[in-house]
């Protein structure tokens, strides 16, 4: 089988929705604060013709994991091996 290399997520969503007719769908969270670009690069993602699931967790959940992981990863969007 032969590999492919796309260059970004956007490419890929090119890929999938010339080549196979398909409409990806796309799943965020939202952060715990938006600042102006990724406001900016959320709204075009969505005017661009792009469809989005938006999640908003249980605050004290997010707050408990954001912390949790900076302490034991130094980053809060790393992902977590079990422990």
């Amino acid at each position: 089988m032969k590999k492919i290399k796309y260059p970004s997520p956007l490419s890929l969503k090119d890929f999938v929705k010339n080549k196979y007719n398909m409409r990806p769908l796309t799943v965020t969270w939202v952060p715990r604060k938006y600042n102006k670009w990724d406001w900016k690069n959320f709204q075009a993602w969505i005017n661009a013709g792009h469809d989005n699931y938006l999640m908003t967790p249980n605050t004290h959940v997010y707050s408990l994991v954001t912390r949790l992981s900076i302490g034991l990863l130094l980053h809060p969007f790393q992902q977590m091996k079990a422990l």
